[in-house]
């Protein structure tokens, strides 16, 4: 490996800069290269290892790795699809409990309105009934006779 801080990249043969590139192949996994900046077509066509070649054990072990961290990213990115899925059925939930509290107590004012009204009704009714045609009796049609 190169040394620490600002990396410097060769010159190819016409003269352009370099671009450092990593590979991701099963060989050659983690390891930089450069090659001409102005591509292959363009360019000089300049290409040529920037890290020393890994040991065998390191090419083992970081293709298993990287198919690991991978599969966690996949999952992860399907586990937020699923989240944003929930939060939008909760928020339709939440949607729906409203409506149905807004019903609830429409129904309870309703109900209010009908108690109100047979309350009143029944008071007029006994009213009519206690005081009604015979008015200035005490108690309605109870009539004691001869007192």
């Amino acid at each position: 490996m190169r040394g620490k801080g600002k990396e410097t990249t060769p010159t190819c043969s016409c003269g352009s800069k370099t671009n450092l590139k990593t590979s991701w192949t099963d060989r050659n996994p983690a390891r930089r290269y450069v090659e001409c900046a102005n591509g292959k077509v363009d360019g000089c066509g300049y290409w040529n290892w920037y890290d020393e070649e890994m040991c065998e054990r390191s090419k083992q072990v970081i293709p298993g790795l990287l198919r690991r961290i991978n599969r966690v990213e996949t999952e992860n990115e399907t586990l937020r699809q699923q989240i944003l899925k929930l939060q939008k059925k909760a928020e339709k939930m939440e949607d729906k409990v409203k409506n149905l509290k807004e019903k609830l107590g429409r129904k309870k004012v309703k109900k209010m309105v009908i108690v109100l009204f047979v309350m009143a009704w029944t008071i007029v009714n006994a009213s009519m009934w206690i005081w009604g045609p015979n008015k200035g009796q005490k108690f309605g049609r109870l009539q004691i006779d001869g007192y």
